[in-house]
């Protein structure tokens, strides 16, 4: 009989479906049916369309008359008791492979569970404020592009919102600070906050100990965690602390009461909460006073209703003119009212906690998303490459009785204690990683924090899917071997077919990617602390002091220790802290950013000179009569940019200018830079109140506790600091130091686990092909013409992870990259293939070896095992 032509035989994969579910007893008869009603459509119409109705008849077919009604398999306890010792032994009998596996699986769930943890954050933003019509306050201020949102503005406001409109129940200013306590001799920074009384009513946080009655000046409410922190078991309520904010004593306060567990995903993260009437008296502001100061300022209402959103956001627009002209440089176009429980925009400025951004989200995703991959990868590839072993156990589990399904269900049930055995492992590591992430942000969040029923939930899922995955593809490798066939010896593990090619490309080339995303962000790491930021930033100390008398005497003291290189003094610092002047050239009047600062300060600071010269130290014509700008200002206002010996009229004092600076970065690298205009005034010495001290190169804990020492000799108030480099830069370094922490770790776990798997891969290849290796030998093959045919699928599949891994290790890092900095190392194309090169051939080493083992023994002893 002729074989059918194959362009006129139904679809194979149909076919074999129809074959699984159709009773013995009718499989002939409704096969020969559905082929001959195929081969009618064939004849008279198109391949396609009679593909597509032989498919639809084989579903059509799936009735009771046609579904085989004995497949129901035991599930009693005797069954479940036997798959679990089965599991266990294959479990002790492969320790290394399953360890790994556990190893690489915990990973990659404990990735995935913290990427839901960052979900749920930003999810359950602010859900713990239960209260109703609630609104955030938020300026719309012209910047760059177009309108930026600002979650600050003037004090005054929450006084005209509260008087002068029924709508408004309630109006709350809030201030984030870093403030130190005192309690006794010791002295703790603290992040402290100020907030208006009503702040306890509008937001009802739940008190452990004391009353919300009488929130008055001089009282302050703290947080469970930092109470315990300052009196351990005592009962805080009642005890009184010192408080010193800008270097500056306040009277003392005692405390009101203790909150509750506070979410750290909240708008306001606070270890302690102060009455704002306290900084308005000690610093003698006046709630009337439209002007900001330095002092940034959340507002929050609450509504009598919902419908008086809109009223109220009118009647604070003839407050805009008050505002702008009390704030210049601060001008708002309007005002806007957010719900407090809306999505937070990305776009919002505030000084509060902010929502993780979704492009941060989303790269944190990726790197879950990519060890996942690689850890599913190497459970399958191991597995399916361990079945080789354990081909006889299933021809005589077959005979004995199991049927197929059963050994499918006995090998997802191995790969469902792995998962289990797996998130246990992750457990341990999911707060670790959230700490480490979170840190770039100065947060912190952890599991515990999170609605567990949720958590609960999508663990429960997730490990089911990823066993499912993982399990399906040994699981079907292994149901349909033909106990007759193995137990007669003709049936041995098969090679490589496509989808163990893909796979072990898909991983390898995933290792090489996340190896090369690592090594680029610790490079970009180190570029950022290289930058030229226009001046020296490195091992520079900057204390806060009161005068020039506090700086002499600190001077006097540090000068003479080991670790000092050199000390200065000035009244502003670089980066952040300055003044704003009004200036007067010509006809021309507008404001710019002056910095008053000492004699010599800028050329001690690395600052470079474009023309002219610093300040000289203790000179009163400097002081009186001189000024520095930085070259952008030159190019604005003078032609030419011919600023040297020019006369600028600085606060009403006319000045001549004795210096021009070259442009230096005060923002960080997150944007495009764009000069600022820059003046700088001299102050005498008695004005010096930051002491600049300048190490060797020390460890900073190492001086911060020799400085901390000599300053509790000298005064009793605590000491302020803070690293120069730390304070300009430190969240940008930080961040990328994080970011190539997280990727490097990733990258040894998926080298390790691929570097496993392709030792898996080459096991299984030497097993197949033993009698052959044995037969070459005999008939006089030499080593390296035995090497060359073993090796030849491992350096097809490396050399195609090769290419793929260094262009997904070029454009990976980049991209995310791109997402966070403007300026960022450049990824170079010649070390991406120096280093691809070097995992290929270490791994092609591993495969050497492996494959030498039998290629060096006794070819009689292969010959007898077959």
């Amino acid at each position: 009989m002729e074989p059918l032509d194959p362009d006129y035989q139904p679809p194979k994969w149909a076919y074999r479906i129809f074959k699984w579910y159709c009773r013995s007893d009718r499989f002939e008869e409704l096969s020969g049916d559905l082929e001959e009603v195929y081969q009618i459509r064939r004849e008279n119409g198109s391949k396609w369309r009679a593909n597509v109705q032989y498919c639809w008849n084989v579903l059509r077919c799936c009735k009771s008359y046609a579904r085989k009604t004995d497949y129901k398999m035991d599930t009693s306890g005797a069954l479940i008791k036997s798959f679990f010792k089965l599991s266990l032994r294959h479990i002790a009998k492969n320790k290394g492979y399953v360890a790994l596996n556990v190893f690489g699986l915990g990973f990659a769930l404990a990735f995935c569970i913290v990427s839901y943890m960052i979900y749920g954050f930003n999810r359950e933003f602010d859900s713990v404020y239960t209260g109703e019509n609630i609104y955030r306050v938020h300026a719309m201020r012209p910047g760059v592009e177009g309108l930026d949102r600002w979650e600050m503005s003037s004090l005054a406001l929450e006084e005209v919102l509260v008087n002068d409109h029924s709508g408004v129940k309630h109006a709350v200013s809030y201030l984030a600070a870093n403030i130190s306590i005192g309690k006794g001799k010791y002295y703790i920074p603290s992040a402290l906050s100020f907030a208006s009384p009503s702040f306890l009513k509008v937001f009802d946080l739940p008190l452990k100990y004391g009353s919300k009655e009488n929130f008055d000046l001089h009282g302050i409410y703290l947080t469970e965690a930092y109470a315990a922190k300052l009196f351990g078991d005592e009962m805080p309520v009642g005890k009184r602390l010192s408080v010193y904010y800008y270097g500056r004593k306040f009277p003392d306060v005692h405390v009101l009461g203790v909150f509750e567990k506070i979410p750290n995903n909240s708008s306001f993260a606070f270890e302690g909460l102060l009455n704002i009437e306290t900084l308005l008296t000690y610093f003698e502001l006046d709630r009337s006073d439209w002007e900001m100061h330095s002092f940034q300022f959340g507002q929050y209402v609450q509504l009598t209703s919902s419908d008086q959103k809109v009223p109220v956001e009118d009647f604070m627009e003839q407050y805009l003119a008050p505002h702008n002209e009390a704030n210049p440089n601060k001008k708002i176009e309007r005002f806007e009212l957010t719900p407090l429980h809306n999505p937070i925009a990305e776009t919002t400025i505030s000084y509060g906690n902010m929502p993780v951004e979704t492009n941060e989200f989303l790269i944190f995703c990726t790197m879950a998303v990519l060890i996942l991959i690689v850890a599913c990868f190497n459970l399958a590839n191991t597995n399916v490459a361990l079945i080789s072993s354990r081909v006889k156990e299933i021809g005589v589990r077959k005979t004995i009785g199991s049927s197929s399904r059963m050994i499918f269900v006995q090998f997802i049930f191995e790969t469902l204690i792995i998962m289990i055995l797996a998130f246990v492992f992750s457990l341990s590591l999911i707060n670790i990683i959230s700490e480490e992430f979170l840190s770039i942000r100065n947060q912190q969040f952890l599991l515990t924090d999170l609605d567990m029923t949720g958590v609960l939930t999508f663990v429960f899922l997730f490990m089911l899917a990823v066993t499912i995955i993982t399990g399906l593809v040994p699981a079907l490798y292994a149901h349909k071997f033909k106990p007759v066939t193995i137990l007669n010896h003709r049936l041995t593990a098969k090679g490589f077919g496509l989808t163990h090619y893909v796979l072990a490309i898909f991983q390898y080339s995933l290792s090489i990617a996340i190896l090369l995303a690592g090594l680029t962000f610790m490079q970009n790491a180190d570029f950022l602390k290289e930058q030229d930021y226009g001046y020296d930033t490195e091992n520079l100390m900057i204390i806060r002091v009161k005068d020039g008398n506090e700086y002499a005497q600190l001077k006097t003291a540090l000068d003479e220790k080991l670790f000092t290189k050199e000390t200065f003094g000035s009244y502003h610092y670089l980066v952040g802290y300055s003044h704003e002047a009004n200036i007067k050239i010509d006809e021309l009047a507008t404001e710019v950013n002056n910095y008053k600062v000492a004699g010599a300060f800028l050329n001690k600071m690395g600052v470079t000179f474009a023309e002219g010269r610093d300040f000289r130290e203790s000179s009163q014509q400097d002081i009186s009569d001189h000024v520095i700008v930085n070259q952008y200002f030159a190019e604005q206002y003078f032609v030419g940019g011919e600023a040297l010996n020019k006369k600028i009229t600085v606060d009403g004092e006319d000045k001549t200018v004795i210096g021009v600076i070259n442009n230096f970065r005060d923002d960080e690298l997150y944007s495009d830079y764009e000069p600022t205009l820059l003046i700088f005034t001299a102050v005498p010495e008695i004005e010096k109140d930051h002491f600049f001290l300048r190490t060797n190169g020390e460890p900073h804990h190492e001086v911060y506790a020799q400085v901390e020492e000599v300053w509790a000799e000298l005064f009793e108030r605590p000491m302020v600091y803070h690293w120069q480099h730390d304070y300009a830069y430190s969240s940008m370094i930080e961040g990328s130091e994080q970011l190539a922490n997280i990727f490097m770790w990733l990258s040894i776990i998926a080298f390790v686990l691929s570097i496993v798997s392709i030792m898996a891969m080459a096991s299984l290849h030497v097993n197949r092909r033993t009698k052959e290796i044995c037969i070459r030998k005999v008939l006089g093959a030499n080593a390296s013409q035995i090497l060359s045919f073993v090796n030849r699928p491992f350096i097809k599949i490396l050399g195609a992870a090769f290419m793929l891994g260094i262009l997904m290790g070029y454009f990976l890092p980049d991209a995310i990259l791109s997402t966070i900095y403007l300026n960022y190392i450049e990824i170079s194309w010649i070390q991406s293939v120096l280093i691809g090169l070097g995992i290929v051939s270490f791994a092609l080493f591993v495969v050497y070896i492996t494959v030498m083992r039998p290629v060096r023994a006794n070819p009689t002893e292969g010959l007898r095992s077959e």
